[in-house]
């Protein structure tokens, strides 16, 4: 009996040290986080962006036999006089690929009550010292995530170039993984430190479930982890903030792990993705960051207690200018088309959405609504008893006036006999 009572105090002791060391974030710190985010509304910052890539020579390996692969499968479905220039320009690739890539531009952030809209401007130079200027869009609001990755005026709407991809969430389309080909140059930890979102809402568009990890004097460490809507189940994220007490709890560090279990222990234990704010400064009475970076480490592990990594993506921004927003509204160029996700609610990086809904802007100048989407998808893919059923009657109006022609072929026929 005095076993089975000192097991269930000593369980009970356990249970509360796992409470206490796991702590719920307390209202304070909410409630300062909101005051910090509503105080940074209605501002419009431009940002110098940098960005620098480095492969180690086995990852431009790995790529080198990922491009043959790719190439064979070109030469496999396209003739001869095609496969050719597919050929070579994938061999061009590999074999003249830098080492390093590095970029350069200007990021403009302009955020209203309900939307943030980031427009960039960026020169990528390469090996040889060629500059590729690259021009992007992008609108996050409640529910609502609007990208255009490339952006050429004098091109007009249609095909990969100005194309406008709509995708719709439950909640807050921001704080998700940006479906782009350059979402790793845009994430949530991005947006709270670029436009000061809260950053209690990254990823799970969610306050809640976020714990006390520790607490010194200068910083408050907090943690959540778990599956995220816009990702497949079997890729769950742990995602950790240092929130700065010294400059009204504004995020100093982000780091976001892969916590999926599959993934050997000695890459769960790095953090692939990290955000740091070198810099704040004080804007209307707030602190906010003014100088900071993100770090993508590409397939980051621990060997032998030391971090190794087959290539790393860093961003530096600094901010340049804070004015006054007036983005209220969706304002997009005459020359966008739109092709809109909503219907089909997957992701388009990972879902398969191949019959997305499309329309120029110019013809509504405003995002189309759940059944004017409808309408035109019924249009642009009919059901296939639809379209079986539209061609027989087509066919079967053209009946009629055959057999009067051959019924009067055969009178006539008669007549001369």
């Amino acid at each position: 009996m005095l076993m089975r009572y000192f097991l269930g105090l000593t369980a009970v002791l356990f249970s509360v040290e796992v409470l206490w060391t796991q702590a719920t974030v307390p209202p304070p710190i909410h409630q300062a986080i909101r005051r910090w985010e509503e105080s940074l509304k209605n501002e419009k910052t431009l940002w110098e962006v940098r960005i620098q890539e480095e492969y180690s020579d086995e990852f431009l390996e790995d790529l080198l036999v990922t491009f043959k692969k790719y190439k064979d499968s070109v030469s496999a479905a396209y003739p001869q006089n095609q496969r050719t220039t597919s050929q070579a320009l994938a061999d061009t690739t590999i074999k003249k690929g830098p080492k390093v890539i590095k970029h350069a531009g200007e990021w403009e952030v302009c955020r209203s009550n309900d939307l943030v809209r980031v427009a960039y401007n960026r020169k990528l130079i390469s090996g040889n010292g060629e500059v590729l200027d690259v021009k992007g869009i992008a609108y996050f609001g409640e529910g609502l995530g609007i990208y255009i990755p490339m952006f050429d005026p004098a091109e007009g709407a249609g095909g990969s170039v100005n194309a406008a991809h709509v995708i719709r969430y439950t909640l807050h389309a921001a704080y998700y993984l940006t479906p782009i080909a350059e979402g790793r140059d845009l994430q949530p930890p991005d947006l709270v430190m670029l436009s000061g979102l809260n950053p209690l809402m990254m990823f799970w568009a969610d306050s809640a479930g976020w714990v006390v990890a520790k607490e010194d004097a200068q910083y408050v460490v907090i943690e959540k982890q778990g599956s995220i809507p816009c990702l497949q189940s079997e890729y769950p994220l742990r995602v950790r903030i240092w929130l700065d007490k010294k400059h009204d709890f504004s995020p100093y560090r982000v780091e976001k792990y892969l916590d999926a279990a599959w993934l050997p222990p000695n890459y769960k234990a790095v953090a692939r993705e990290v955000w740091q704010v070198s810099r704040y400064a004080r804007v209307n009475g707030v602190y906010r960051p003014a100088e900071f970076s993100y770090v993508y480490y590409i397939k980051g592990r621990l060997v032998n207690g030391k971090l190794v990594y087959d290539g790393r993506k860093r961003i530096d921004y600094r901010l340049k200018r804070v004015s006054k927003c007036e983005n209220g509204k969706i304002k997009l160029p005459d020359n966008v088309s739109m092709v809109d996700y909503s219907l089909s609610g997957k992701d388009p990086v990972l879902g398969t959405l191949d019959r997305a809904v499309a329309y120029r802007w110019s013809e509504y100048r405003r995002l189309l609504n759940e059944d004017e989407l409808k309408a035109l998808f019924r249009e642009q893919f009919p059901e296939p008893e639809a379209r079986q059923s539209s061609a027989f009657w087509k066919a079967f109006a053209y009946v009629p006036p055959i057999l009067m022609i051959l019924l009067g072929f055969v009178w006539l026929v008669k007549r001369r006999k």
